[in-house]
């Protein structure tokens, strides 16, 4: 939840809430100040946890390593969901309490009157839509598993001490449900076109909008339209980098996978690692929070990992004269009591219009989501988790519908494919015309097609399959509104080319790679265009020509060239858009598409100008050299961190931080003119070999406990910066040997 608010408007947000503002800023201070002076042990953690009066037929063992990562043993599958969900409530009851309540448009219950207009749009979003029908559809099975994942967090919301920041938000402890379950799929299912398509929609009819969306359509990412997609889309990973390779390549007789998931960098993280077993699960992996099952991992005989598909599941649609239905809902707002408010839609979607701030022509505009219609990916991933070949995988991908997915699949046969799992609307193939489609266009959503009809791969001749959420080739219907740039794909693919046989540490250096080739592409052609440096001091301009001529185009964090660059890049964009530096421009995720289409635009003498005016002023700021680092700082905010005045107190670590918007190991970041912290990128790391039961090895940046003051907070940031992983085993003993403290639930009071 980024936000450009002025310090003198965020004092403003606690005023308006009144006194009981002002003591809840003093509370979660204290909170602060008392989870940095006071430290939980693993063991003190652990006997926090309620071991008896569990509904489980049968004692369930939980074993946890020193890092406090579970791995759940139980004798029958509804035992081991009950252990699974009061592990997760343990570790994570905080952060899943807070995604409820994003899903569910809850937060002023909570944050009182400045978090109304939040739920107010999430609520005319109406993220959890479809869960009536998806739960009525439940075959029995999931339905089981699922009320047993309930069961065991009610156990813990019950019996265990409250978490301490939802004890100082004021949280009452309220228990959950099958449909709460369901409602953080759909949170998490959210489609990251959001972030395009409503930033796009607040330029729309501009006059420059034909060149914004010839950028959009082009991989040109736009920023975040505002705090609502924000919140909306926080919870998926929208990025990503995975990666396949054959056993034929290995030298071993099974595949190797990776996966480097991208999401918002924050605490706590966004994943859990995690193991689990009983008469029909076997699997290790990164499990999300509140969710049952393991979301990117492997089992004893295949593994499963993937990137954001960024598929087009939503259109946004032209609504004027249009009929328009009211819905009112009551919003409970803490200090002050219920709230009525209207929320109007019509049959394209509700108005998403009415929660934005548009541009003066007011143009009603619908939104029309795939997940507004019932599907069943809780199936479809307990399926895949026991999947044991490609057949059965791409069978239980085909269940899903959001958000897309573009899936690698490996075997311990060595064996090792590629496909999609969505949902699509039966639109023509093409780049869509325009933003808003007309309400014609809604025909297209009378049918869709699944993953079973849409481009796959199997054992390439190549011996390796990347996925950097880019479409596929020769698809029959539209897949993607926008795409990603093809770096961080060409990067991984030529990674892979250069070597003969491929090793568990040659991914682990594959997946810390910060080698940007279109930044070097770029500065040549800058340097072209420079010609000589006019003044501003020629010691410096000289200085400055040497270091970006000698860049080698990584972002390590003591890389001056790095810095040199994105400097440069900066005054180079304040040149091309004015002082002023819009939004659009000075955020965007890919300034360099931005600077290469105003430039290409002018005569060859006007941007060498340009070029060598924006030289001169990197030379002038750069007094002395400074290294990527020092620009280029990790700073990892608690979800309490985007509050007024006290989040700050919520801010964790303050590092220097490799990778850059375009690298492997990516760490985005807008124009960089000073020292920044990147908000979003490579958050976990997996890698796991087919052939090796006990070879699978993680690690987050961050910890796995996100109880605040817990020795397990942050413990694992250390060994992300010496590039360390953990070891998720399989094998009994092994798992008995790494994860040496135990945990045993019972039914017995």
């Amino acid at each position: 939840m980024r936000s450009t608010r002025t310090l003198g408007e965020r004092f403003a947000e606690i005023a308006a809430a009144g006194p009981g503002g002002c003591r809840l800023a003093l509370r979660l201070a204290a909170l602060a100040a008392r989870s940095r002076r006071h430290r939980l042990s693993l063991p003190q953690r652990l006997a926090q946890l309620p071991t008896t009066g569990l509904p489980v037929a049968e004692p369930v063992t939980v074993r946890w390593s020193p890092r406090h990562i579970p791995f759940i043993e139980a004798a029958s599958d509804h035992d081991l969901s009950v252990g699974l969900g009061a592990v997760h409530a343990h570790l994570r009851l905080a952060q899943m309490e807070m995604m409820r309540r994003v899903a569910q448009g809850r937060l002023a219950e909570l944050l009182g009157p400045p978090a109304v207009p939040i739920d107010r749009g999430l609520r005319l979003l109406d993220l959890t839509r479809a869960i009536p029908a998806v739960a009525a559809a439940l075959p029995e099975a999931t339905r089981a598993w699922l009320e047993g994942f309930v069961a065991g967090i009610n156990h813990v919301v019950e019996r265990a001490p409250q978490p301490p920041d939802l004890a100082a938000l004021g949280a009452p402890r309220q228990p959950w449900s099958l449909p709460d379950v369901l409602g953080l799929g759909r949170l998490v299912a959210v489609d990251m076109n959001w972030k395009m398509l409503l930033g796009a929609l607040k330029l729309y009819g501009t006059a420059d909008w034909p060149e914004v969306w010839a950028q959009l359509v082009e991989g040109v990412e736009l920023p975040d339209a505002e705090e609502l997609t924000d919140l909306a889309t926080g919870f998926i990973h929208s990025g990503s980098n995975a990666v396949a390779v054959a056993g034929r390549r290995t030298g071993d007789k099974g595949a190797l996978l990776a996966a480097d998931p991208h999401l918002d960098l924050v605490l706590p993280n966004f994943w859990l690692l995690g193991g689990l077993r009983s008469p029909s699960f076997e699997a290790v992996g990164l499990m999300i929070p509140g969710l049952p099952f393991i979301a990117l991992g492997r089992n004893r005989w295949i593994g499963w990992t993937g990137t954001s598909l960024q598929a087009a599941s939503t259109d946004l649609f032209d609504a004027e004269g249009e009929q328009v239905s009211v819905r009112e809902e009551s919003v409970v707002i803490r200090w002050m009591g219920p709230r009525r408010i209207a929320l109007r839609e019509t049959r394209l979607g509700p108005l998403i219009s009415d929660v934005l701030s548009m541009p003066g022509w007011g143009k009603p505009v619908a939104l029309h989501w795939m997940g507004h219609l019932p599907s069943d990916e809780f199936t479809a991933m307990l399926r895949l988790n026991r999947a044991r070949n490609w057949k059965e995988f791409v069978d239980a991908a085909a269940g899903f519908a959001v958000p897309g997915e573009s899936f690698l699949y490996g075997d311990a046969e060595g064996h090792i494919g590629g496909c999609l799992a969505v949902a699509l609307p039966l639109r023509p193939p093409g780049s869509q015309g325009d933003l808003l489609s007309p309400p014609a266009d809604l025909r297209y959503w009378d049918h869709f097609i699944r993953a079973k009809e849409l481009p796959r791969d199997y054992d390439p001749p190549e011996g390796f399959l990347v996925s950097a959420n880019l479409p596929p080739a020769g698809a029959p219907v539209a897949v993607t509104h926008f795409h990603s740039p093809n770096y961080r794909h060409r990067r991984l693919a030529e990674l892979l080319r250069a070597r003969d046989w491929v090793t568990v540490d040659d991914l682990a250096r594959l997946q810390q790679d910060v080698l940007a080739a279109p930044d070097l592409e770029m500065r040549d052609w800058l340097l072209l265009l420079l010609g000589r440096c006019g003044g501003g001091g020629r010691g410096r301009c000289q200085w400055l020509l040497r270091t970006l001529s000698g860049w080698d185009g990584r972002y390590d964090i003591d890389s001056v060239g790095a810095a040199a660059y994105e400097i440069l890049i900066f005054h180079l964009l304040r040149l091309l858009e004015g002082g002023a530096m819009r939004r659009r421009l000075a955020a965007t995720w890919d300034p360099p598409a931005i600077i290469r289409g105003r430039l290409r635009g002018m005569k060859r003498a006007e941007a060498a100008r340009l070029v060598g005016k924006a030289f001169t002023r990197t030379a002038r700021s750069l007094r002395r050299p400074q290294p990527w680092g020092r620009l280029h700082h990790l700073r990892l905010p608690h979800l309490l961190g985007s509050l007024p005045i006290v989040g700050r107190l919520f801010h964790y670590a303050d590092i220097p931080w490799p990778g850059g918007n375009e690298t492997v190991m990516k760490s985005s970041h807008g124009a960089a003119g000073g020292r920044h912290h990147p908000h979003y990128g490579t958050n976990a790391r997996l890698i796991t070999d087919l052939s090796d039961l006990d070879s699978t090895h993680a690690i987050l940046a961050g910890g796995q406990d996100g109880w605040l003051g817990s020795s397990t907070f942050l413990d694992q940031l250390d060994l992300w910066r010496s590039n360390h992983y953990v070891q998720l085993p399989l094998r009994p003993d092994s798992v008995a040997r790494l994860f040496p403290l135990v945990t045993i639930f019972t039914a017995g009071a």
